[in-house]
């Protein structure tokens, strides 16, 4: 265990609770925008095609992080988080 303190590979609360702050916020406005999508889509000129390119854009991000785990570049060891 004093082996990993010394390194500095801890794991503390605060950065899982900070980190899954930020991915609240992300889809927070990514909900929203579903939820106003009715009244959008009356006024702009795509219609109800905006709801199709979200839904891949959506889930591009989705399968987003598993990008770096094909990456040859990406070190084997990654520090934690």
């Amino acid at each position: 265990m004093e082996d990993r303190v010394a390194r500095g590979d801890t794991c503390h609360p605060l950065r899982h609770v900070l980190v899954a702050l930020f991915a609240m916020g992300s889809w927070l406005s990514v909900n929203a925008l579903w939820v106003e999508l009715p009244v959008v889509v009356k006024v702009l000129p795509e219609g109800w095609s905006l709801p199709t390119y979200l839904s891949v854009l959506v889930a591009l991000g989705n399968g987003s992080p598993l990008v770096p785990k094909g990456s040859p570049r990406v070190p084997k060891r990654s520090p934690l988080v």
